[in-house]
């Protein structure tokens, strides 16, 4: 068992690996605490965690890699009862902001890692996900996943104009959602969601 807790020190982050039988019979345990050696302070380490048999990736979505808050993955390989860094993933067209690593899924030889905010073609801040295989204890790039009705132009809906209005161009469905990055502290006067047909 893995739990994250990217919030420890200044968000530098840390993440902390539990096993059973620890103190008596069927009791669960810290054995080991995780954390990255080249931290920035705010890297934010542990915002999530994926555990998949003797393998287990951390996040840490605001590494600075080449960029501010770029993100990276790290992954770490158990020899016996310890854990030690085998890998860290990033992504090579990597950018500010991605925050890469917000999501984790981890099966065997695969992990898949999402990018919430990656910019994708003319797209601003439509999201991506990245999908790496292992090799022995190589781990490449494999595919990278989009959406093919991804929204773009979002920074529209924040251009300071009340009478602008921005659509995904998408059929509304349940579970859908809208963040926006402002990118910096900024003062909102007033926000306006409209849930009527967009009229074309």
């Amino acid at each position: 068992l893995a739990a994250g807790a990217y919030g420890v020190g200044n968000f530098e982050g840390a993440a902390y690996v539990m096993a059973r039988n620890q103190g008596g019979a069927d009791r669960w345990g810290q054995v080991q605490t995780l954390v990255i050696s080249n931290t920035s302070g705010s890297d934010g380490f542990g915002f999530s965690v994926a555990l998949s048999g003797d393998t287990l990736v951390v996040a840490a979505p605001g590494d600075h890699v080449d960029y501010s808050d770029q993100g990276a993955v790290y992954v770490f390989a158990r020899s016996g009862t310890s854990w030690n860094q085998a890998a860290k993933l990033t992504a090579a067209d990597g950018a500010q902001n991605d925050f890469f690593g917000s999501a984790l899924a981890l099966s065997g030889d695969t992990a898949l890692v999402g990018v919430p905010y990656d910019n994708v073609g003319a797209n601003w801040g439509q999201g991506s996900a990245y999908v790496f295989t292992r090799s022995g204890t190589t781990w490449t790039l494999a595919q990278k996943l989009t959406a093919s009705d991804g929204a773009g132009d979002l920074d529209k809906a924040i251009d300071g104009d009340k009478e602008s209005r921005w659509t995904s161009g998408a059929t509304q469905r349940p579970g859908m959602w809208l963040q926006i990055d402002l990118g910096q502290e900024r003062e909102i006067s007033a926000l306006t969601l409209e849930l009527a047909r967009t009229v074309e």
